[in-house]
């Protein structure tokens, strides 16, 4: 079973496991639709590549990474089709997954045995073996460490605030600063405002009747 899944070229991995799982998944909705992801994996080439990319989707694998950076405090399984896998399970499928890519890409690149420059630059640099497998890992490790992503390098966003518009002063009035100069104490002393408009008599009897009340 394990050598059958293994071999067969890009598309080995993915077709021998539709193979495999045919017949448990194909009388069920849920399996045929699994088994048609797995047959259009076959067939687009790039088999490995295809299938850690569906695995790196599945949420299973986010839990798992999830309860292993918890540590103890982690759940030590994850819940696949009713089935109990271990934490541990999950990570070393996407290890072994991730590896059968980098050997179809170092094949199609035609420089698997070519040891890369940030390599060389971190044997010079760390002392880092090259020609490890170990060692290119952890030169690559370092490179990352040492460059920002790319996300660091985008600018910051720009925040444009728009205050609304005052309806009590519109943009070009004047504002209460730029009062009307030319209104002064005279406008008080209009004739709305002549004490002779006033009817002393009113208020003479408003002052009896307050008296009145007083009493």
């Amino acid at each position: 079973l394990v050598s059958s899944i293994r071999g067969g070229g890009a598309g080995g991995a993915a077709g021998s496991l539709a193979s495999i799982a045919s017949g448990a998944l194909g009388g069920t909705a849920g399996g045929q639709r699994a088994l048609g992801g797995m047959q259009a994996a076959r067939g687009s080439g790039g088999g490995a590549a295809n299938m850690l990319a569906g695995l790196l989707a599945r949420p299973e694998l986010m839990q798992s990474l999830l309860s292993s950076l918890l540590g103890a405090a982690g759940r030590p399984n994850v819940s696949v089709g009713g089935q109990q896998v271990p934490v541990s399970q999950m990570l070393s499928a996407l290890s072994n997954v991730a590896g059968r890519a980098a050997h179809e890409a170092a094949e199609a690149e035609g420089a698997g045995e070519a040891t890369p420059e940030y390599a060389e630059l971190a044997a010079e640099a760390f002392g880092i073996d090259p020609e490890d497998a170990e060692g290119r890992t952890d030169a690559l490790l370092t490179l990352l460490a040492l460059t920002p992503s790319i996300w660091m390098n985008r600018s910051a966003p720009v925040n444009v605030q728009i205050s609304p518009a005052d309806p009590y002063f519109p943009t070009g009035e004047a504002t209460w600063d730029e009062y009307d100069e030319d209104f002064g104490a005279e406008d008080w002393d209009s004739e709305d405002w002549d004490s002779e408009d006033w009817d002393r008599a009113d208020f003479d009897e408003s002052d009896e009747v307050w008296e009145a009340e007083r009493v």
